[in-house]
């Protein structure tokens, strides 16, 4: 039979063949070609195209072509004789029959048009080979996967080594299953739908672990594949450029650059039939005359910028990459599609960059060639695009995904894309970029292959100086000193510093051995090394302006660097916080630095930063004398320079005040000697230099400040929270214990006898607390003070020491002969009853026998402890009033610093506020939260609330304000509004936790428990000693101590939203705040279960609301009454008593009523009074009261409409929260640990009352 021979083609057209059928599986193969033309047709032809592996190059077995003789591989003989029909024909296409392979005109017109072959199939049938290694059984399995996922996988390795097969290799597969409107898999006689072949594979969830080369082959080719049922059958006319539109080409590239072929460039060639851009117009398109590196180097500089450096090799499939880039950030998550194996989810979050709304996104991208997984940095090269994400390997950085597709899923903390663009647009003119050099490699893919590569790696990118040890070290030690700058940037300050002193030590002795280069001949080598060095000193400057390297050089001892960083920094940089190299040198110690920068005589020696320091501060703090000498010296500092300036109020503490509090005594002698310090200034506590000195025991400093005769040893600081502070230096000399301070006090004939602090105590009363026997003695001997005196909660220093079981002190104070013995503080409580309450034996005998006392009476005054089962935690009275005490000033405490970080962002409108002032404010400390701020805050709306639109937050505002006065006038005022907040937030605390059965559990469970508490039989005591039972052993549960932390997130969240509604604090510390009012919240929840599980009967009683008509006009307001409410305002000397008599307007209720029914063993029906309602009063014709009036009632539109008592199905979170469904939480704070001993605080109260009508309420409330 003659040899079949080709036709010419005609433009246009293509060839088909005609597979004719055969009932003898056996007999030769027949066929017909015949020409087609492909560019009349609009949508896809009856033709089906095969993709396959031509195998070798020789042909051993033959078929027949229109009676001709055409020899063909063995792979695709097999492939023709399972694709025949015994009856029906066939039309398909296939590369090595329909294209003469002789004719090279011909076969480069139709490799060109093979993406339009492929597209106008209506299916491509896929040959993966005859069946072996159980393959059939193989792609029944991922067949029977497809349609129910598997429960009991079987030897995965069939699958793998189907999945092995060279199809899966090669690139120009690629092309063609890109193309297929309809895909088939084949093997042997077996064969699977395409889309059925990819679901079955992602159904399977199949490990890698042991196959990592095979995953990005077969992830990447069956995202291709399953995309073929979405692919339109109208594919549109053929005129022009011919793509399929995948992907742009650098994603195609960083999927499949791992596959196979023959000649290296088809690994971009056989690609850019698929790129949805057009790289031709960069000059890159099919040209095998160009060599590999070539054609690598042009598709790098296409993806990422023309102005990077790049070198190829021929022979390798491998680039060096030198260029500038922004670090962005780093991934902190890498989530595979559980239900598409070739598409990942990465998390990013972002560094430097402040987006609006979030500080994190997550995009969905195809897999990579190389697994992304966290740690790895995200950066974006000068001119690039898109962003690159690269992995440290030694000194070098490799490339991980070359181009990462920035098209965002929308789901929560997503970035959209052109968020993205204007954030690294201002990144870009805020932040100095990196010299980062990079190996992208092909060849190599694990993780560990990659570690093994780091020498090579090394001996690419420094082989130009392989005949320069000098230049090679230098380039080395650029390279090193970059990677720790991007360290620094990611914000690994550790692992940035390691690298930097690893760096340091290398250029020091570099340093050391370039004499030898400078007495070189070659004066251009000279000239680089000179070039070089001045380059890397210049890398230092970028950390701190070159001071914080200057301060690990001084360390490390490391001179010749200290010298060279010291001749390049400017001696009047600023770096972010303001801050000159003088003032990091006073701060650090660097004499010889500061001395450098002195003599050069253009520096400002009294400089301040933007927290208002200078230089001789931070020298004083840190106790450098020998620097504070040399500031002094210049005569041009202020010795007495307060913190804090004119744009930024500071703690307002002098070098004096800082020195005296660290106890540096001969800092403080050098600027006592200058006379210009004034001895008498206070820091925003209060509190002056004698007084910090004291505090902390420095002796010798006290001695030296009393010595001058000028200072007031009786200056007492002042607290900004209500009933705190108002200390003497006495005072605290003997709260702590400190008798030498105590005598060189009272040596000077000044301390004033009889003073006391806001609580009324004395220095007694705080030496007697503490059990100094010592210094009672001395102060009972030395100043007339009585030592009977009470303080506002009626304890006299006798009680205090009865208390604490201090017998000495006991004894002193007796034999005095001035102590009451049977007085009584205002709760009633003797010093025998406190002592015999906390056990101390010995002194409830002193106290007896020196009373005389008849066991009768001595019975009546000692408490009997009751025998109360091991495992409930039974409290009495006096503990609750103590935690609510402690809650109620955490609470005070948080808002505190809450409202300071609203205050100093200034708005809730940052359109509002110049754009500095927002920048200033937003680099604050979290600590500048504790500092005194008694300016108004500038700025603010003059109605806060018109802004909001959730009318629930508008009603909880509504209803903290008692009076009728609009809240608008409290929020405007900075004390007033943290008063709101902390009423609105303990109004909440009591709406979500005090009104549960047991917080923590579940509604049904908690509707269960209070089913059969109804349904209990016999006296009260009974059901309350079942309950205490009960709610004990439930909240010890696991399960429970879960659910408890999950709703106070809740609960948290909640409040925290509601409060950023009305004042938004800087986005950079909101996780801070968050957090800390976690802990608050948590306190208050453990109080609650605490209630719960007693014997007697504890309820905190619902907030206190006025009437109102139905025009929504105050009707009746809340009259003070003593029994049940404490003013804790502190602003009015008038007792509660008399404000009662007065009736007095409440305008306020910080705190609800706290009360208990039954005594701690749950017998009895008395209701007492556990804590009062801490409220505050109407200003009585005073200033305020003519700012707080309300031109007329009109302004409140709104009624209050509150329900007296909550349902027990209250929502926590509008739409996000509630009781029954808390969202869960991936990082609970550790929950603050409450003790069983005593809360000391300064609160006063009103103490137990007595109160029949409790027992209505109480009524209520049950009901």
């Amino acid at each position: 039979m003659e040899r079949y021979g080709y036709s010419k083609l005609a433009e246009g057209s293509i060839r088909l063949l005609r597979l004719l059928p055969d009932q003898d599986k056996q007999s030769q193969i027949q066929c017909q070609l015949f020409e087609f033309a492909l560019l009349n047709s609009h949508s896809t032809c009856p033709y089906e195209a095969l993709s396959y592996v031509w195998g070798f190059d020789n042909k051993p077995c033959s078929i027949t072509v229109n009676s001709g003789d055409l020899r063909i591989g063995s792979n695709l003989h097999a492939a023709l004789s399972s694709l025949r029909h015994s009856t029906l024909e066939r039309i398909i296409w296939i590369d090595a029959l329909c294209i003469n392979q002789d004719d090279m005109t011909e076969k480069g017109q139709q490799v060109q048009s093979m993406a339009k072959i492929y597209a106008k199939a209506n299916c491509v049938i896929v040959w993966l080979g005859e069946a072996a290694d159980e393959s059939d059984r193989a792609l029944l399995e991922i067949c029977g996967a497809a349609v129910e996922s598997p429960t009991n996988q079987e030897d995965p390795q069939k699958i793998f080594s189907l999945l092995s097969r060279p199809w899966f290799q090669r690139i120009w597969v690629l092309q063609e299953v890109a193309a297929a409107r309809h895909v088939l898999i084949k093997c042997g006689s077996t064969e699977i739908d395409g889309y059925a072949f990819c679901s079955g594979l992602s159904a399977l969830k199949l490990s890698y672990d042991n196959f990592e080369r095979l995953r990005p082959l077969v992830t990447s080719v069956t995202y291709l594949i399953r995309g073929a049922i979405l692919r339109p059958r109208h594919t549109g006319p053929l005129g022009g450029r011919f793509s399929l539109n995948i992907r742009p080409l650098s994603e195609l590239v960083e999927m499949y650059h791992t596959r196979k072929a023959t000649e290296r460039r088809d690994k971009v060639y056989a690609l850019l039939g698929m790129s949805s851009d057009d790289p031709t117009t960069a000059g890159l398109s099919i040209d095998y005359t160009l060599p590999w590196s070539q054609v690598f180097e042009s598709l790098i500089k296409y993806t990422l910028s023309h102005s990077l450096s790049v070198k190829t090799w021929d022979d390798k499939e491998i680039a060096v990459i030198r260029s500038k880039g922004l670090v962005l950030g780093e991934v902190c998550l890498v989530e595979r599609d559980h239900d598409w194996e070739d598409s990942q989810k990465v998390g990013i979050a972002w560094k430097h960059i402040y987006f609006e709304r979030y500080r994190t996104s997550v995009w969905k991208v195809q897999a990579s060639a190389k697994s992304i997984k966290e740690g790895d940095v995200v950066c974006l090269f000068q001119e690039a695009k898109n962003p690159t994400i690269i992995r440290p390997c030694g000194s070098f950085w490799v490339v991980i995904m070359i181009s990462l597709p920035t098209g965002p899923i929308q789901q929560k903390n997503t970035v959209p894309q052109n968020e993205v663009r204007l954030n690294v647009d201002q990144f870009r003119s805020a932040t100095c970029s990196r010299d980062l050099v990079l190996i992208w490699d092909w060849d190599t893919h694990s993780i560990e292959s990659l570690n093994n590569e780091e020498r090579r790696y090394e001996n690419l990118v420094l082989e130009q100086f392989e005949n320069d040890s000098l230049m090679e070290e230098l380039h080395k030690i650029a390279i090193l000193a970059n990677m720790g700058l991007v360290l620094r940037d990611l914000h690994k300050h550790a692992k940035s510093e390691d690298c930097i002193r690893k760096v340091l030590a290398i250029f020091e002795t570099t340093i050391k051995n370039r004499k030898d280069a400078s007495n070189s001949n070659d004066c251009k080598t000279s000239f680089d090394i000179t070039s070089d060095m001045e380059g890397i000193v210049k890398l230092f400057l970028h950390i701190k302006g070159g001071w914080l390297p200057l301060q690990w050089a001084s360390e490390d001892g490391h001179d010749a660097i200290v010298k060279q960083i010291l001749q390049k920094a400017d001696p009047n940089m600023v770096d972010e916080e303001g801050r000159t190299p003088l003032s990091w040198a006073s701060e650090k110690g660097f004499g010889s630095a500061v001395k450098v920068l002195l003599g050069t005589g253009a520096v400002d020696p009294d400089a301040r930063d933007k927290a208002g320091w200078t230089p001789l501060p931070w020298a004083a703090k840190n106790g450098h004398e020998e620097i504070v000498k040399l500031l002094l010296s210049t005569k041009t500092v202020d010795p007495d320079a307060k913190e804090g300036n004119d744009e930024t109020r500071g703690t307002r503490r002098t070098p004096l005040l800082l020195a005296s509090e660290a106890g540096h005594m001969e800092v403080v002698r050098l600027l006592l000697e200058t006379h210009k310090v004034d001895l008498g200034a206070r820091d925003e506590s209060g509190g002056t230099s004698l007084m910090w000195a004291v505090k902390n025991g420095h002796t010798d400093v006290v001695r030296l400040l009393l010595q001058t005769g000028k200072i007031d040893p009786n200056a007492s600081e002042e607290g900004e929270v209500e009933n705190e502070g108002g200390r003497t230096p006495l005072m605290w000399a003997a709260s702590n214990g400190n008798e030498e301070i105590v005598r060189l006090l009272l040596n000077t004939r000044r301390v004033k006898s009889g003073v006391r602090e806001k609580s009324s105590r004395t220095a007694i009363a705080f030496a007697a607390e503490s059990g100094h026997g010592a210094i009672v003695k001395l102060l009972l001997s030395t100043i007339r003070a009585g030592p009977d005196v009470p303080d506002k909660d009626g304890r006299t220093p006798l009680m205090l020491a009865a208390e604490g079981g201090f017998e000495e002190i006991v004894q002193l104070l007796l034999h005095t002969n001035k102590v009451d013995i049977n007085s009584k503080d205002k709760r009633g409580r003797t010093p025998l009853f406190l002592a015999a309450k906390n056990g101390h034996e010995h002194i409830v005998n002193i106290l007896a026998e020196r009373n005389e006392l008849t066991y009768q009476e001595l019975q009546r005054q000692v408490p009997i402890t009751s025998n109360h089962e091991d495992f409930l935690h039974i409290r009495d009275d006096d503990y609750f009033e103590d935690r609510c005490k402690q809650l109620f000033s955490d609470v005070q405490h948080w808002v505190t610093r809450f409202s300071r970080a609203g205050d100093m962002r200034t708005s809730r409108r940052r359109d509002e506020i110049d754009d500095d002032v927002v920048d200033n404010l937003e680099a604050m400390l979290i600590n500048q939260l504790d500092e005194r701020d008694d300016d108004p805050a500038p700025g603010l709306p003059a109605h806060l609330t018109s802004g909001i639109n959730d009318e629930k937050i508008i009603d909880r505002l509504d209803n903290v304000v008692l009076d009728g006065t609009d809240v608008d006038i409290y929020l405007s005022d900075r004390s007033h509004r943290r008063d709101v907040f902390t009423a609105m937030i303990m109004n909440m605390i009591w709406e979500f936790i005090f009104t549960r059965y047991l917080f923590g559990l579940d509604r049904h469970s908690r509707q269960l428990l209070k089913s059969l508490e109804r349904q209990l039989a016999g006296p009260p005591e009974a059901g309350r000693k079942w309950r205490a039972i009960t709610l004990t052993l439930l909240s010890q549960r696991e399960t429970a101590r879960r659910q408890l932390s999950l709703d106070a997130e809740a609960v948290t969240n909640a409040i925290f939203q509601t409060v950023c509604a009305v004042l938004s604090p800087p986005t950079n510390i909101r996780n801070h705040l968050r957090t800390q009012l976690q802990l608050v919240v948590l306190d208050a929840a453990e109080l609650s279960i605490e209630m719960r599980t007693q014997k007697a009967e504890y309820m905190m009683l619902p907030p206190l609301h006025p009437e109102y008509d139905t025009n929504g006009d105050l009707a009746a307001p809340i009259i003070f009454n003593a029994d049940m409410m404490n003013e804790c305002s502190a602003r009015t000397e008038i007792s509660n008593e008399d404000l009662q008599a007065h009736e007095v307007v409440v305008r306020m209720a910080l705190f609800p009523l706290l009360v208990k029914k039954g005594g701690d063993d749950g017998v009895g029906d008395e209701e007492i009074v556990v804590f009062p309602t801490q409220v505050l009063i109407a200003p009585q014709d005073t200033d305020e009261a003519k700012v707080m009036a309300v031109p007329d009632n009109s302004v409140r539109e709104r009624g209050l409409e509150v329900a007296a008592f909550p349902a027990d199905n209250i929502s926590l979170v509008t739409e996000t929260y509630s009781e029954d469904r808390i969202l869960e939480a991936s990082n609970i704070p550790q929950r603050r640990i409450v003790h069983a001993r005593r809360i000391k605080s300064n609160n006063h109260g009103s103490g137990k009352r007595r109160l029949g009508w409790v027992r209505e309420i109480l009524t209520k409330v049950r009901k």
